[in-house]
């Protein structure tokens, strides 16, 4: 199964603030499950294979991702294959 996702942000929303010194301004903007999913997920890692970016996620799944941006926003758009949609 693939599966693809894409977020949109402000930039100014976001700062170098620990989680748990901001959790109602997460909880806001993220759900209870994606929130889990990322406290659990320390060692997601970003690579460079052929020049586009690739995720490596804890179980060895590769993903592949697109970031842009401009001085006010953020975008990243996601795309995993053969992914078990129970896990996230």
């Amino acid at each position: 199964m693939q599966s693809i996702g894409i977020d949109i942000e402000e930039i100014s929303r976001f700062s170098k603030i620990k989680f748990q010194k901001r959790t109602t301004f997460y909880k806001k903007i993220f759900t209870e499950k994606e929130i889990q999913y990322c406290m659990n997920k320390k060692n997601i890692e970003v690579v460079l294979q052929d020049n586009i970016p690739s995720l490596i996620l804890p179980n060895g799944k590769k993903g592949y991702v697109s970031l842009s941006h401009t001085k006010k926003y953020a975008v990243a758009v996601v795309l995993i294959n053969d992914i078990n949609m129970k896990n996230l």
